[in-house]
């Protein structure tokens, strides 16, 4: 599993951006992590991504994969290569 940190520009709330939406979630069960899946590229790998908030509002991924691919480009993250 690989880690990396991304502050956001001005204000963000990763609990409002996880339980906004998505039918019937009403954030009740919310436990702090938003949970991601991707299918990557040609589609023969996938990747898991959980997002965790600190107080400080710094949003930190971790991330795990079944093959190494980069992650995060914009945000000067090395991505998910370890």
């Amino acid at each position: 599993a690989a880690s990396c940190a991304i502050i956001p520009r001005g204000p963000f709330s990763l609990a409002e951006a996880a339980t906004f939406g998505f039918g019937q979630r009403d954030g009740q069960d919310w436990d702090g992590v938003m949970r991601l899946a991707f299918c990557l590229d040609g589609y023969q790998d996938q990747a898991g991504v959980e997002l965790r908030q600190d107080p400080a509002g710094e949003v930190h991924a971790g991330c795990s994969k079944s093959s190494p691919f980069r992650a995060f480009p914009r945000t000067g993250c090395s991505g998910c290569t370890a």
